[in-house]
This record gives structure tokens, C-alpha cells and sequence, in this order.
């Protein structure tokens, strides 16, 4: 998608963009999976060392974590997707946007799921499929609404480097 979004940039051909779209996948995909090992091993640390009377410091705590973890996913999936070379603070306004959205929309998913946890499984599991495919339709148009926000925020910048490689 960001391709199409940053349209002043050569385009990559067929082979190279899949290649690149395959690689980005399966960098995402073990990223993902490092950083979800990592909430699942912190979480684990936080409750075990921090005492009953501290809670709400564990979920501050956690909260931070689930936030950073998604912002540093966005951040990369932001400065490595675009077909030009973005830096950090090229590509962190949108994934501070994308971020905040994210984390709002995900925790709108659970409470929706634990309000339909209250009706029985059966509706528990035919919610958590619909709402799922919905969360990751609003999901993607998060992520480009991002992806357009750091291009309109360095449009500028891009015309220059494209018009000083002319």
C-alpha cells in the first residue's frame, strides 16, 4: 500500500515488490512474536515482584509495555514499508497516530468480547470471529491513515531529495 500512497518515487517492479512485501511479512510476523514474548514474560515479572498494595502501579506498568510494543511495531512497519528511506523522525508522527487508534480499537475489541462473554460461549466465539475480521479491517485503515499522514507530513521533504537526485 505504501507504494501507492508515496506516488512521486520509482516504482518497484512485480518480483521485487513481492519480494519485499514477503520479507516485510515475515519481519513483522517475528517481531510480532518477539514483542508478544516479551508482554507475556513482563507481565509475568511485573505481577510476580510487585506486591497486592501496588496494583495499580503493575497496570501502569503493563500499560506502557502494551503501548511501546505497538508503537515500536508501527514505527518500523513506517520507516521500512515506504519505497523511499524514512527515518525516525520522519515516521513517528503517524505511528504516535496509528498507535494511539490501535490501542483504542483493540481495547474496544475486548470490551466488546467481555460483554459477550456474559451471553454464553456460543456467542462468546461467533463475537470474537466477526468482531476480529472487523478489528482488523479498521486495523488496516488505521495503518494507512498513518502511512498518508507521514507522507503529507514530509511531502515536502521528498520533493526536494526527489528533484536533488534529478
Amino acid at each position: 500500500m505504501a507504494d501507492f500512497i508515496y506516488l512521486k518515487v520509482k516504482k518497484r517492479s512485480g518480483f521485487w515488490n513481492r519480494l519485499s512485501a514477503f520479507l516485510m511479512f515475515m519481519m513483522l510476523i517475528s517481531v510480532i512474536l518477539l514483542e508478544a514474548s516479551l508482554i507475556i514474560f513482563s507481565n509475568r515479572l511485573i505481577l510476580k515482584y510487585i506486591q497486592k498494595e501496588y496494583i495499580f502501579l503493575a497496570r501502569f506498568l503493563q500499560f506502557l509495555l502494551e503501548i511501546l510494543i505497538i508503537f515500536s511495531t508501527v514505527l518500523l512497519l513506517y520507516m521500512y514499508a515506504p519505497p523511499v528511506k524514512m527515518t525516525f523522525k520522519a515516521a513517528y508522527k503517524g505511528a504516535v497516530f496509528s498507535t494511539l487508534l490501535l490501542y483504542l480499537l483493540l481495547g474496544l475489541f475486548v470490551l466488546a468480547i467481555n460483554l459477550m462473554n456474559r451471553f454464553g460461549v456460543g456467542y462468546t466465539i461467533v463475537s470474537v470471529l466477526s468482531y476480529g475480521f472487523l478489528v482488523l479491517y479498521f486495523a488496516n485503515y488505521i495503518i494507512i491513515s498513518g502511512l498518508i499522514l507521514n507522507y503529507h507530513g514530509n511531502f515536502f521533504q521528498l520533493k526536494e531529495a526527489i528533484v536533488c537526485r534529478k
